[in-house]
């Protein structure tokens, strides 16, 4: 139960960008966005494992309620803290864990076929670059940062990437 608008529709058109950076205020979309590519990814891509990594769980939560409003009677949402959403596909299972970077050690050791990181600026830099990075190494997986802004931070130099025309695996977005 998704229909993108055209902002939206164009941040699911650079699928093929490794990273993409998103900036724009609230009330934009981004959670119902993100949460039907993932549906689509996973279902229609890769099924396997996707990380939902926010500065907070409570942040974290914003995302299981997206899945629950656009896939009610498709996903199933187990535990909490961490919670994982579950979903069954042509491809097979696909799992998608809302993990808190307030406790960065709980994050390492997972391996995802690709991640969303909400309000990615309130996450620390090293925690991007030791943590959440690592886990879409070995499955070569992406990323998709969003943020409303914030100083001219970690999130910054990566959305500056992503409008530099030579970094062919960067996209970037401003709404």
């Amino acid at each position: 139960d998704y229909l993108a608008h055209p902002a939206q529709w164009l941040l699911h058109q650079a699928r093929d960008k490794r990273f993409r950076t998103v900036c724009t205020g609230r009330r934009f979309g981004k959670t119902y966005g993100l949460a039907a590519e993932i549906m689509d990814r996973g279902g229609g891509e890769k099924a396997g494992e996707y990380g939902w990594i926010a500065p907070t769980y409570n942040v974290a939560d914003r995302g299981i309620e997206a899945f629950r409003t656009i896939a009610r009677d498709v996903v199933t949402v187990v535990g909490r803290m961490p919670s994982r959403l579950e979903f069954t596909t042509e491809n097979g299972p696909v799992r998608v864990w809302f993990l808190s970077a307030d406790n960065p050690d709980s994050i390492r050791g997972f391996g995802f076929q690709g991640i969303v990181i909400d309000e990615a600026a309130s996450i620390p830099v090293d925690v991007w670059n030791y943590v959440l990075r690592p886990t879409i190494s070995q499955t070569l997986g992406w990323a998709v940062l969003v943020s409303t802004p914030k100083g001219r931070n970690w999130f910054y130099d990566l959305f500056t990437r992503g409008m530099d025309p030579n970094e062919k695996d960067y996209a970037s977005f401003t709404f």
